[in-house]
């Protein structure tokens, strides 16, 4: 396949993951409460365990059939990292949503964000505590669960050669035993900065993957630095999102005026 091909796919495909994180709530309200006591009225919540996992080894995920085709990053509070898988053809066949959270709380803060507005019924699944899905608890084509402090959503193409409820037997031999340590980074930014552009720094973790999102600029890379190019004067924010090989994300913001 040619580089040219593959970028588009890869630019379509990321097209429809925005979409569809963009539908998804952002954030846990401090006052889910009320939330909170609906969808357990909906969908009937255990107590939650006190089990914590260091993270879910993405390489250790193996679909019979089907390869990792693209990952994006993000915090739980910011939709979390899905995974596309795609069969030989280049043909989705499965997205994975899932959280890494500090405690089990956390995780089902992600849960209950996910359930808003699906009709689900409770399933008894290989790998959860706790855990959500369609066709009658069959989970042929979704199920959405939480294990300790880590929380996922799984959709699986309809005839596709995995169902969702499979799929969650293959997760739960990747997720690795152990307290979540999270990626620790600093982002700097001069306090101002002229139009021209300003150098950005970042001190991060060896072995971790870095996506920068900026407002009002954007990022540029090299070997020798990592700029910042304001689009105009006024105030510029710059994100790092932080993750390594477990799914685990750290977002650090730096600020500063363009003038």
């Amino acid at each position: 396949m040619s580089t040219r091909r593959r970028s588009s796919r890869s630019d379509l495909l990321l097209g429809v993951l925005a979409l569809a994180l963009a539908a998804v709530p952002r954030g846990v309200r401090a006052d889910e409460s009320a939330d909170e006591a609906r969808l357990r009225a909906t969908y009937p919540m255990t107590v939650p365990s006190t089990t914590r996992a260091a993270g879910l080894d993405i390489a250790k995920i193996a679909l019979p059939g089907l390869h990792l085709e693209l990952r994006d990053d993000r915090s739980p509070a910011e939709g979390g990292t899905s995974l596309v898988y795609a069969d030989d053809q280049g043909q989705v066949q499965l997205t994975l949503r899932f959280a890494v959270a500090v405690d089990p709380r956390g995780a089902r803060s992600f849960l209950y964000a996910r359930l808003r507005g699906i009709s689900t019924t409770l399933v008894a699944a290989p790998l959860d505590e706790l855990a959500f899905a369609d066709d009658g608890g069959r989970a042929t084509h979704l199920v959405a669960g939480a294990h300790g402090n880590i929380a996922y959503v799984i959709d699986a193409r309809e005839g596709g050669p995995i169902t969702a409820r499979d799929a969650t037997t293959k997760i739960a031999s990747a997720i690795v035993a152990g307290a979540p340590t999270f990626p620790q980074a600093t982002l700097g930014l001069p306090p101002s900065m002229p139009l021209a552009g300003a150098t950005l720094s970042l001190v991060s973790p060896a072995n971790t993957t870095v996506r920068f999102v900026a407002r009002n600029a954007y990022v540029s890379r090299s070997r020798a630095s990592t700029k910042v190019h304001p689009a105009k004067a006024g105030p510029v924010e710059v994100t790092a999102i932080v993750a390594d090989s477990l799914g685990r994300v750290t977002e650090v913001t730096a600020s500063s005026l363009a003038q």
